[in-house]
């Protein structure tokens, strides 16, 4: 890079997203379980709340970060993104637009790729706000038919999404009939939400081609989100 990272006289440009991590993780520290998936592990929902909001917070302070560094890019097709990407956050902020349009559409500007929605870390990704959504925003999961007309439970379907990630609590029984809360509070489930955050950071900036604004946002944003071994 030839521009200068220093900020404005008066300003701060300070990365709040890796704290809001490191929030997370400490929460997943607290899960003291002997087995990952053993059940009542309250921390663990913190884990996986904090996880989701240290990516908001990321994506908020990308559209921050990007307008103070944009400018000073050496090379007009990275400040022509910069511009971009700043217009194009405020408006779907603007209407309300979703995390994971946000995330879509900063991959696209800056690396000229979408994610593929089908594979990690997108694929966690969807599916860690989908059960952040459930332990907030709880609503009860209709009993519907599908197209043989045999009855077909969505929070089941949901549930054996979470169990083939080998995350959810082991809870002795058969059919055993408990809310998403209960099978979430695992140590595993924590980890798993952290290293997806981490995951999502890091791979916003992925890109082969050589630019000094994707540089200088990786510079500042993602180094605190350190996947858990």
């Amino acid at each position: 890079m030839t521009y200068s990272k220093a900020a404005p006289p008066g300003t701060t440009l300070i990365a709040a997203c890796g704290s809001l991590y490191g929030l997370a993780k400490r929460a997943y520290e607290r899960t003291v379980a002997a087995s990952d998936r053993a059940p009542q592990q309250h921390d663990a929902l913190s884990a996986i709340i904090l996880s989701v909001v240290s990516l908001e917070a990321f994506i908020g302070e990308l559209e921050v970060a990007t307008r103070f560094f944009a400018p000073h890019a050496p090379e007009a097709a990275s400040r022509n993104r910069g511009r971009a990407l700043v217009d194009a956050l405020e408006l779907i902020e603007e209407g309300k637009g979703q995390l994971t349009l946000k995330f879509q559409i900063a991959k696209f500007i800056l690396t000229g790729k979408p994610y593929e929605t089908g594979t990690r870390p997108y694929q966690h990704f969807d599916l860690l706000l989908d059960v952040r959504n459930g332990l907030i925003h709880p609503k009860p999961f209709a009993v519907k038919t599908d197209d043989s007309g045999s009855l077909m439970d969505p929070f089941r379907k949901f549930r054996e999404k979470l169990r083939s990630l080998e995350i959810t609590a082991e809870i002795p029984g058969e059919n055993v009939v408990a809310p998403l809360s209960t099978w979430v509070q695992t140590k595993a489930a924590a980890r798993w939400a952290c290293n997806t955050a981490a995951e999502m950071a890091h791979s916003l900036f992925e890109t082969s081609a050589e630019d000094s604004l994707v540089a200088a946002l990786k510079t500042l944003l993602p180094n605190s989100f350190v996947r858990i071994p």
